[in-house]
């Protein structure tokens, strides 16, 4: 499927020469997975078991087989067209560094900790991943925010408040200073009319401090 995700990046070109507001762009990681594998000479999934899974002990997180007989595994459902389907990505792909971390809420708690008190990972690497990118227009109740290295940074007052959303109905905002986190996991993807995973993160945040308004920051000049 490399090809098939490479073939992908006229598109991307051409919204970078529109210069659009923002665009999600799956390929840049899709190459640094091709890159991980290239310098280590594994492949992607094995690399960040022994790197990160394994140490961790994320015992219940791995990259997405389809091979893989995972129990309890939670599959994916979307409304389409008013009725409850399966979604999409059911097939085996070669990387899946743009996508397809299975987990539970067991091991994202430890990927929290770890986050939060680094041990395995390179803090000022971790850190780099907050620095803005992409600065996107905002007014005056944010200080800046715009998409950085896999999440959209809001800074408010000073403080830089991270968050990222998957299609599979998955939602994860971090609120740096504070050290307050919010991860939201489901298996359905957002719908018209349905509270959506990232709006409930910024519900529950709310719900520990109020001070954060409940329905998030909204930065949009």
């Amino acid at each position: 499927m490399r090809g098939a995700s490479a073939s992908r990046t006229t598109w991307s070109t051409i919204l970078m020469a529109l210069q659009w507001h923002g665009s999600r762009s799956d390929e840049g990681y899709f190459l640094l997975g091709i890159v991980i594998e290239k310098v280590t000479g594994e492949s992607y999934a094995d690399y960040m078991r022994k790197t990160f899974f394994e140490p961790l002990g994320m015992a219940q997180t791995h990259l997405l087989d389809q091979n893989r007989i995972v129990p309890h595994l939670a599959r994916g459902y979307a409304w389409k067209n008013g009725k409850l389907k399966r979604n999409r990505r059911v097939w085996n792909f070669a990387v899946t560094s743009n996508f397809g971390v299975m987990s539970s809420l067991d091991d994202m708690m430890r990927w929290e900790a770890e986050l939060s008190h680094a041990k395995v990972i390179d803090s000022q690497a971790m850190k780099a991943t907050w620095e803005i990118q992409r600065v996107f227009d905002t007014d005056e109740s944010c200080d800046t925010w715009g998409y950085a290295r896999g999440w959209l940074v809001r800074i408010v007052d000073g403080h830089p408040i991270l968050s990222h959303g998957g299609y599979s109905g998955t939602a994860y905002l971090r609120f740096i200073d504070s050290g307050l986190s919010v991860i939201a996991l489901s298996n359905r993807e957002d719908a018209p009319g349905e509270l959506s995973p990232v709006d409930m993160t910024w519900e529950i945040a709310h719900a520990v401090d109020a001070s954060i308004p409940a329905d998030g920051y909204h930065c949009e000049d």
